[in-house]
């Protein structure tokens, strides 16, 4: 069972009125996965935040 502050977090995020909002309730739902042990629910992250050097390698 997912925590009640995960759940507002992703509330928070679905009602979120910009991207840099929603991305902000989006990276501290997953922050609070990985510290609540994510193995324990089975859940892998949806998104991957690259960073902008990544893309500079890749090239």
């Amino acid at each position: 069972m997912l925590t009640k502050r995960y759940l507002e977090l992703m509330d928070k995020a679905n009602q979120a009125s910009d991207r840099q909002t929603y991305f902000f309730y989006i990276r501290q739902a997953e922050q609070l996965l990985k510290e609540e042990s994510p193995e324990e629910y089975g859940i892998q992250p949806v998104t991957s935040f690259v960073s902008p050097s990544s893309f500079a390698n890749a090239a």
